[in-house]
């Protein structure tokens, strides 16, 4: 006789959730290099695009940090904020919010690429 399906609330299925990717997290923190910037818990963070990042916890001495976050969905047109999301991200995912308002072109946040190309290249795309 098959054995009836576990439901859980929707409150418990988020804890379940969360302790699953700390598991998850905890299996791979060897691999992670040792923090070169450092939060408390209480700071407001960026985190890609999750809004009101909050630190809630450091974990493993700053490699893992347990967030709060809310998300902005569209629902057909019609955007949606739906908020209290948790989950742990590794330090390097974490950003330092910017309060720097002075400077419009260059953030402390700035990626660039490289492409090797020959000047024969480069005139043949102008020309």
């Amino acid at each position: 006789m098959a054995r009836p399906k576990k439901t859980l609330k929707p409150e418990e299925e988020k804890a379940a959730q969360l302790a699953r990717d700390l598991n998850e997290h905890m299996d791979c923190e060897h691999l992670i290099p040792a923090p070169t910037y450092f939060f408390n818990v209480g700071d407001s963070v960026h985190i890609g695009n999750l809004l009101n990042s909050i630190i809630q916890e450091v974990l493993l001495n700053g490699k893992l940090y347990r967030i709060q976050y809310s998300v902005k969905y569209t629902n057909y047109g019609n955007p949606y904020i739906e908020d209290g999301l948790e989950r742990y991200v590794w330090w390097y995912e974490v950003r330092p919010v910017s309060t720097n308002t002075e400077s419009l072109f260059a953030q402390n946040d700035m990626k660039l690429s490289y492409t090797q190309r020959t000047i024969e290249s480069l005139l043949i795309m102008r020309y």
